[in-house]
């Protein structure tokens, strides 16, 4: 019996590196990031031109510049142009783009792959905001504080403090979130233990199917 596990968590909660050492750990986890970027990135196993189409045609114009040197979406820009919208009407448009898609992806690698794998991880950025929760026997939040997030998005990831406060804006309360899950890591202190508490969850799923 497949044990199908929803790993999320808000923008720089370490999502990604809960992802990374799980399949350190031997975990099978399907990254919704990955084939998010897949789609749009040109010679992507999950490449889409449909879906480039889409995303030209909703948000490129001539005041809209999305698009790098050789006419591919530019993901930076593409993320400024959205989060920068007030009135929230672009995230959701590209949402309705993306969400239905990446699912539909992430369910055929699951098909193909749960013959060899009793547990399935899908890591989904948002999971909730995309309705996705009824589709997992459980959830792992991994989260942190919002002062920490916005320090690894302005740090880390370069982007202006206002838009960082903007996207973490846009996102569901950590309440919620919390209160919709089963399991919560916190990796708001060092990197070793959060690596610690994410093996030991890995270790106890792996016990109870056994």
């Amino acid at each position: 019996m497949l044990i199908r596990i929803g790993l999320t968590g808000k923008i720089a909660s370490g999502k990604t590196e809960a992802t990374k050492l799980l399949k350190e750990l031997g975990a099978f986890v399907i990254d919704y990031d990955g084939i998010s970027r897949g789609l749009i990135t040109r010679g992507s196993e999950f490449y889409s031109r449909a879906c480039e189409l889409a995303v030209k045609r909703a948000f490129s114009s001539k005041k809209n510049d999305i698009l790098d040197s050789s006419g591919s979406i530019d993901r930076r820009k593409l993320s400024t142009l959205v989060f920068e919208d007030e009135t929230d009407k672009k995230r959701k448009r590209l949402n309705k783009i993306f969400h239905a898609r990446v699912a539909k992806i992430a369910l055929e690698i699951e098909r193909e792959n749960a013959q060899y794998y009793p547990i399935i991880i899908h890591s989904v950025p948002l999971l909730f905001e995309a309705r996705l929760d009824f589709l997992f026997d459980t959830i792992l939040l991994i989260t942190t504080t919002n002062d920490i997030r916005l320090h690894r998005l302005i740090e880390n990831r370069g982007i202006p403090s206002e838009l960082a406060q903007k996207i973490l804006d846009r996102q569901i309360s950590d309440y919620e979130q919390a209160d919709r899950s089963d399991f919560i890591i916190d990796s708001s202190n060092s990197l070793d233990e959060f690596r610690a508490n994410v093996a030991d969850y890995w270790n106890r799923i792996n016990a109870a199917v056994k």
